[in-house]
């Protein structure tokens, strides 16, 4: 079955580009100056105050200081989400469906820290495994859900949206999520690759980025993937990047009210103090109800509803097609986790329970929710006030 999705939403390959409204690094810089610039302003309207005679403050200061630091507080808290929950990943490489690599060859790091697979031979259960993440990001889901159905304990970092300050040091120009580290443990020596030092066990963790690479990546370690099934698995990754992914954009932010919610976890974030969480949350809000109607008019949707109702009852029917209780046949391969982890980070949202109303993909994502089983996280993350964590 050949997913279609794509073709009638007019959808390129990657639904939003590079230069769209997500806030990039020139704005970013842009905001920081703006920022300096009007700090400078408030101290110097102070210091006028100070020595004026008749006591004139300078308001124009003062606006213009308050201006820079909202500017750089709003900016730097809606780029994360813009990039993570709106940015396409990239394609999914022919690379990963080929068969593996000769282990005795060396393999070709993306750089300094990051991996391209994780070695073969390593227990993971033996390892302390640490995943860095956005609690909202649907890329981030897809490697959770992973983890959890491989019964592999793991620590949730959630990184700061402002700072991303949990990040600095695996490097120094990626500062995208997820990223999962692997660090074997000191005892564990016995289960290292050859050619790890056991004296620098602990020190020489092992980092792969990009949710399809760590997906691809854990089955292939687990030995859970099926690689007669490597042409079906592309259509369909591919199929969940290009469209469900933007359909889900669409939904989540289409009114005030939805927008706001993915937002509510930033709430209760116990990194960030009162004006930094209310500056993130509506900052946030606003801009993402931008993108959802801006992208909504130009793929020509009329209803987003309907559209994300069509394209997982598409998912659905060809699950049904090949006989399984999944894509995958008898057990879920890495189409199933990548739909899954999508459609998971909907979780409490009010897309999530008008979709299971009118739409076929319940009894899937049911089959999905009972092999997966219970959450191997360590510790939680609250989803918004009033909110159980997940």
């Amino acid at each position: 079955h050949t997913p279609t999705n794509a073709e009638y939403m007019g959808m390129p390959p990657c639904f939003l580009n590079k230069g769209s409204v997500r806030l990039g690094t020139g704005n970013m810089q842009r905001s920081a100056s703006r920022f300096t610039a009007g700090l400078s302003r408030l101290l110097a309207g102070k210091q006028h105050s100070n020595r004026n005679t008749n006591g004139a403050f300078s308001r124009q200061n003062v606006l213009l200081g308050g201006a820079g630091i909202a500017a750089f507080v709003a900016a730097s808290s809606v780029s994360p989400f813009a990039q993570n929950q709106v940015q396409c990943e990239p394609p999914m490489p022919k690379e990963y469906f080929k068969p593996p690599a000769d282990p005795k060859k060396p393999q070709a790091a993306e750089s300094d820290f990051f991996v391209n697979e994780i070695p073969k031979g390593l227990d993971l259960k033996q390892c302390d495994v640490t995943l860095y993440q956005f609690e909202s990001c649907p890329f981030c889901r897809k490697a959770r859900v992973t983890l959890d159905y491989h019964n592999i304990p793991y620590k949730v970092v959630e990184v700061h949206p402002l700072t991303k300050r949990e990040l600095k040091g695996w490097s120094d120009d990626y500062k995208k999520v997820p990223i999962l580290v692997i660090a074997p443990k000191r005892s564990s020596a016995a289960a290292l690759p050859p050619g790890v030092e056991e004296t620098h066990a602990e020190f020489a963790p092992v980092v792969l980025k990009d949710s399809k690479r760590i997906v691809h990546s854990l089955m292939e370690t687990q030995g859970t993937r099926d690689a007669k099934q490597a042409e079906l698995e592309r259509r369909w990754i591919k199929w969940s990047d290009d469209v469900l992914v933007q359909l889900v954009v669409m939904n989540i932010y289409r009114t005030w009210k939805e927008s706001g919610e993915t937002f509510d976890y930033l709430l209760t974030h116990p990194k960030f103090n009162f004006a930094e969480k209310w500056a993130a949350h509506l900052m946030g809000t606003a801009v993402m109800l931008g993108v959802s109607k801006q992208r909504k008019k130009k793929y020509n949707v009329t209803d987003e509803r309907q559209a994300i109702y069509d394209a997982v009852n598409e998912f659905a029917d060809a699950v049904t097609q090949g006989g399984g209780n999944f894509l995958g046949g008898a057990t879920p391969n890495e189409a199933d986790f990548a739909v899954y982890g999508i459609l998971r980070s909907m979780e409490g949202f009010a897309t999530e329970r008008d979709m299971f109303a009118n739409s076929r993909i319940g009894t899937w994502y049911n089959n999905m929710q009972s092999a997966i089983g219970s959450s191997c996280a360590l510790n939680t993350i609250a989803r918004g006030p009033g909110s159980s964590s997940k």
